[in-house]
């Protein structure tokens, strides 16, 4: 990170740029070890297991790789220039830019994605969709949003030049990095935990789970969920605002009014799709060789406004509010 201030007659201008590299390795376990089921303590003590639970990769029918390593960079950027019009006005003025990235699949074993087919709507496109999942190379989550352009203004007035009255006010666009734990389950893809009767009347049940598998295919299952990230996700956003008026009603009390607003657009939200019964074939899924899928995508938003007021009192150094 680096910034410059840069002071000249009635300008105070700043400038910066950052660069951060971010590095994301691990592992999320579901399953790996197995689960065995005994339906009561004789069937323990003669080694008569009913179930068995394991993770099984939903492509390969074999034991899951459960290692990844991912990648980012992030950038921004922002100047800013604080203006005396005149002696009674200061504008100040600036515009930020922020790339967020996003995250690249790095490691040897890639992540299974919901690829969207073609058609005239999304439940169609869904219907054609299908687990993809390449073999080496950098693999992306989703596509990184590049036109993060934030403008931010504001003011300070006064109209009287005594003093005694003064107008503030400013707008601004503030954007958020989508958090890790919106795509990080999309490694889950790759997983199923299958439920396997076991029917025997002695059964080695410690014994590598590699020897036990159940054996494919496998019908569509909710747990662990599929996990669908727009893959044109754009980075949320918020417009702040506010105007407010500070009146001197002595040289030791001072009353502020101020009215703030945000409004958050493009906000994170999480839907189900291809439900069963949202249509009148078969189960009704959109894509019957799928079971739910968790759709994460920007079409939230949200509306705030608020009025407040703030009386100040200055006993000698102290300020009562």
């Amino acid at each position: 990170i680096y910034s410059a201030v840069w002071t000249r007659r009635r300008l105070v201008i700043t400038a910066g740029a950052g660069v951060l590299f971010r590095f994301n390795s691990g592992h999320l376990t579901a399953g790996k070890d197995g689960e065995y089921l005994f339906d009561g303590i004789f069937n323990f003590a003669f080694d008569q297991p009913s179930k068995l639970y394991s993770g099984v990769d939903r492509l390969s029918g074999t034991l899951p790789n459960y290692e990844r390593g991912y990648q980012y960079a992030q950038s921004d950027f922002f100047v800013q220039d604080s203006f005396r019009i005149a002696p009674r006005l200061t504008l100040n003025f600036g515009l930020r830019y922020e790339r967020f990235g996003a995250p690249q699949n790095t490691g040897a074993q890639k992540d299974a994605i919901v690829t969207l087919g073609t058609g005239v709507d999304f439940n169609a496109r869904l219907a054609l969709s299908q687990l993809v999942r390449p073999t080496s190379g950098n693999q992306s989550i989703y596509g990184a949003d590049n036109l993060d352009f934030a403008p931010r203004i504001g003011f300070s007035w006064d109209p009287f030049g005594k003093g005694g009255t003064v107008l503030r006010g400013g707008y601004g666009i503030f954007y958020d990095s989508p958090f890790d734990n919106l795509w990080q389950n999309v490694r889950d893809n790759n997983i199923i935990l299958p439920s396997t009767e076991i029917d025997s009347s002695s059964f080695n049940y410690l014994q590598a789970i590699s020897g036990v598998l159940p054996k494919g295919p496998f019908p569509p299952s909710n747990f662990p969920a599929l996990t669908l990230i727009d893959p044109k996700l754009r980075n949320g956003y918020a417009q702040n605002f506010f105007l407010g008026a500070q009146q001197a009603l002595r040289d030791n009390l001072t009353l502020e009014v101020t009215g703030t607003g945000a409004l958050g657009r493009r906000l994170i939200t999480t839907d189900i799709v291809n439900r069963q019964f949202t249509g009148l074939d078969g189960t009704g899924r959109a894509n019957e060789a799928l079971a739910d899928v968790s759709w994460r995508s920007g079409q939230g938003k949200s509306d705030y406004y608020a009025m407040t007021s703030l009386l100040k009192y200055r006993l000698n150094s102290l300020d009562l509010q």
